[in-house]
């Protein structure tokens, strides 16, 4: 008997196990069981967003059980929607509301009952990917003919395109907290500016703003004196800069993203008026200005000795000095020469300078102005000559003979002792000088020094001394037997 009823026992629980009350007509009882095994977002059409579809794939133990739809709202699961699967496997189709956005979360339950009622069999969680219904307003901030990038709020991740008219000026993507900016080009003061933003086949409203007039950043202009080359100061970055003597433009440049400009010019006399004025997309700045002032220049030069003959004066200078004015015995022979690191050349090869002149230079700066005023050292060119004395004759009243070089002058020098002279002449390679009475001697040591005219001694050669014989001779009356011939002499007679 025990083993009669432990076996019935058993027949009952089997029965038990497999019976379903939620079974439809025909179904085979079984354990009741299912699943969720996967879900699917999809806009309800291909590229229409007005409904988002989630397609919810389930096994079930039975046709008559529900899949339930949640949404969680305001910190709450509310439920949707809960419908029969009507199979024993598939997928059904669940729809959002018009106004999902990306990030939604949403439940799915599996059940015996209709909202979630009975045994659940399953659950699973889902995180909306997109946007759904309708988009929310769009909107564009104020524009200014400086702006360069349009700004708003949009749809997240719906396509924003900016416009002016027809033209377009720039599209981007809006990010998850709804705001985009989207680079364009500055427009001028009185366009109608729109943004449209397009998700999927839905789109916002058109919305727009009239672009205003701005004010560009103050231009400013640095103090320039006589000897810049270069205006610069500030200005509104990317703004175009004009610099003008009255109506004269005499540079234009850009000013750079920091907003700083330097623009080459020529160099302006001192009391003139300089204006600076940037310009960007159709708006002027302020008009700076800048009186020219006298630079406060320096600076030396120191010339080397000029050798006669050469062909430049040159030297050293320092700090502001750019060229030189020189003058030869008062008179200017030009302004300029080289002046490079420190070093001058000028050239003077054709002014004719020779030993004796009074050469100065000046160092003068940018404006021509009067640094420092040196005289330069005018050193002769060296002298070289020969002199060639003929024979003297003692009582001539000069001495002859012939000179190469440079001399120009002599100097008679007999037994040491230099003789004062009247002087000579030196011409075509011949000279004579002057010797005064007396002076030489027949047996002095006679010698004549060729000088140039400096009176520097070029040469020095020995007279030879000719002696000019004198006299007479008177004989007595000679008396015929007489050994002798008698009688006087005079002179030189031996």
């Amino acid at each position: 008997m025990k083993k009669i009823f432990i076996t019935m026992i058993c027949v009952v629980m089997a029965l038990v196990a497999v019976y379903n009350p939620y079974l439809a007509p025909g179904e085979k009882a079984h354990a009741t069981s299912g699943s969720i095994t996967s879900i699917v977002e999809r806009p309800f059409n291909p590229n229409d967003y007005r409904i988002g579809v989630m397609d919810v794939t389930f096994t079930s133990s039975s046709s008559l059980y529900f899949i339930t739809q949640e949404e969680y709202y305001r910190g709450t699961w509310t439920i949707m929607s809960s419908q029969r699967v009507g199979a024993l496997r598939g997928t059904m189709p669940f729809h959002t509301l018009s106004d999902a956005r990306e990030g939604d979360q949403f439940r799915y339950t599996l059940s015996t009952q209709v909202n979630k009622g009975g045994i659940v069999l399953a659950t699973s969680y889902y995180t909306l990917r997109n946007n759904y219904g309708t988009m929310r307003n769009t909107t564009i901030s104020s524009l200014t003919s400086l702006s360069t990038s349009a700004t708003g709020t949009a749809e997240a991740n719906s396509m924003v395109t900016i416009r002016n008219g027809t033209a377009v000026l720039g599209f981007g993507r809006v990010d998850s907290a709804n705001r985009y900016t989207i680079p364009i080009s500055a427009q001028p003061a009185g366009s109608t500016v729109t943004a449209t933003a397009v998700l999927g086949n839905l789109s916002a409203p058109v919305v727009s703003t009239i672009v205003q007039p701005a004010q560009l950043a103050p231009t400013t202009l640095d103090s320039l004196t006589d000897q810049s080359t270069s205006a610069s100061g500030t200005g509104h970055p990317e703004s175009t800069v004009q610099i003008e003597n009255g109506s004269t433009v005499i540079g234009t440049g850009t000013v750079d993203s920091n907003g700083d400009y330097t623009i080459p010019i020529p160099a302006q006399t001192v009391g003139t008026v300089i204006t600076a004025q940037a310009t960007f997309n159709n708006v002027s700045s302020n008009i700076a200005s800048r009186t020219v002032t006298s630079a406060q220049t320096v600076g030396t030069i120191t010339p080397d000795r000029f050798n006669v003959g050469d062909a430049n004066i040159t030297g050293t200078y320092t700090d502001d000095v750019v060229r030189a004015r020189v003058y030869v015995n008062g008179a200017s022979i030009g302004i300029g020469g080289s002046f490079d690191s420190g070093s001058f050349s000028f050239f003077a090869g054709n002014a004719g300078i020779k030993a004796g002149d009074t050469v100065t230079i000046q160092a003068l700066d940018f404006n021509n102005r009067i640094l420092d005023t040196k005289q330069v050292t005018v050193v002769p060119p060296i002298s070289q000559g020969t002199i060639r004395p003929n024979d003297y004759n003692v009582g001539a009243s000069s001495i002859t003979g012939s000179y190469t070089g440079s001399v120009t002058q002599a100097r008679l020098v007999v037994n040491g002792i230099t003789v004062p002279t009247g002087g000579g002449n030196f011409a075509n390679g011949t000279f004579t000088y002057i010797v005064p009475a007396g002076s030489i001697q027949a047996g002095d040591d006679v010698q004549i020094l060729g000088l140039d005219m400096s009176g520097t001694e070029l040469d020095r050669q020995t007279v030879r001394v000719i002696a000019t014989t004198q006299g007479t001779i008177t004989p007595a009356d000679y008396q015929v037997g007489d050994t002798n011939i008698t009688g006087t002499y005079t002179g030189d007679v031996t």
